[in-house]
């Protein structure tokens, strides 16, 4: 019978060691753990460039250029849509989106995905608040922008932007999760691309519509692209470390018929939300 070392016994546990095997850059797996780490850190970096030069003169030609751009392209089909757009980003409006797409998520057999997006939403939202108190940036002139009838609208701080963070991180998490799932691949590929289409044009509807700096929403970016690829460095480690997947799936709560019965009742939640907002300036 063989004896049993004594001693502190420093050799990794098996998490630690399918953990490490999944940040190989050599193997298949390890590589997309890699490519999301690294740009977790590079879009880290970009977004505190953006907050090291926020109160001096480096970002004007950025802001200026945008704000020209959106000047020159302005006409009333493009305000209409990116008022829609903008409109989606709000808070009130975000909250129906989040709650309807976790309710989805969770009915459907996927209640980790479903905890994801809230959490992200809300750190998201903590975090923008936040670092408007600290920055304390001012918007842009009051005379430039088209939303200029809010009485707080001058009071009001500018950077981050909360629409364009809490839509890329809505509506990113939601492309990611496409692109991961089983479906066709043009769906997973066209489909992934349109959503995270829909959370670009909410930070660009800021811009065009002059209550934000670009530099503003480009930063939001920025952080919202840190945090989804961490979160999916996260996902993408831990999971692989879980049992395998026939072990712990979670069967989708309702019918088929139902599942689609819940979805068009949250599209509609959705519209009438937006259509609710429509009186209401939004300002985040």
């Amino acid at each position: 019978m063989a004896r049993r070392k004594k001693g502190l016994d420093l050799r990794p546990g098996p998490f630690f060691s399918a953990a490490a095997s999944r940040l190989d850059l050599r193997s298949r797996r390890g590589f997309p753990v890699t490519v999301a780490g690294a740009v977790a850190a590079l879009s880290f970096l970009g977004f505190l460039s953006i907050v090291a030069n926020v109160s001096g003169t480096a970002l004007r030609p950025l802001d200026g250029l945008a704000a020209s751009a959106a000047a020159a392209m302005a006409n009333p089909v493009c305000t209409a849509v990116m008022w829609v757009a903008t409109l989606m980003g709000d808070f009130r409006v975000m909250t129906v989106e989040t709650i309807v797409a976790a309710v989805l998520l969770a009915i459907s057999g996927h209640p980790r995905r479903a905890g994801s997006v809230v959490l992200l939403v809300l750190t998201g939202a903590w975090i923008s608040e936040s670092l408007k108190v600290l920055v304390a940036r001012a918007r842009p002139d009051v005379a430039i922008s088209m939303l200029a009838e809010s009485p707080s609208y001058s009071n009001s701080l500018s950077f981050p932007s909360g629409h364009a963070l809490s839509g890329i991180l809505f509506f990113g998490s939601l492309a990611l999760m496409l692109g991961a799932s089983r479906v066709g691949r043009p769906l997973r590929l066209w489909g992934g691309l349109g959503i995270a289409a829909i959370g670009v044009t909410i930070g660009l509807s800021r811009v065009y519509l002059g209550v934000h700096f670009m530099s503003d929403v480009l930063a939001s970016w920025l952080l919202g692209l840190t945090m989804l690829s961490t979160w999916a460095v996260a996902v993408l480690v831990w999971g692989r470390t879980q049992p395998p997947l026939a072990e712990r799936v979670v069967r989708p709560l309702l019918g088929s018929w139902w599942r689609w019965a819940v979805a068009a009742a949250g599209a509609a939640a959705v519209l009438i939300a937006i259509i609710a907002e429509m009186g209401v300036t939004p300002l985040g």
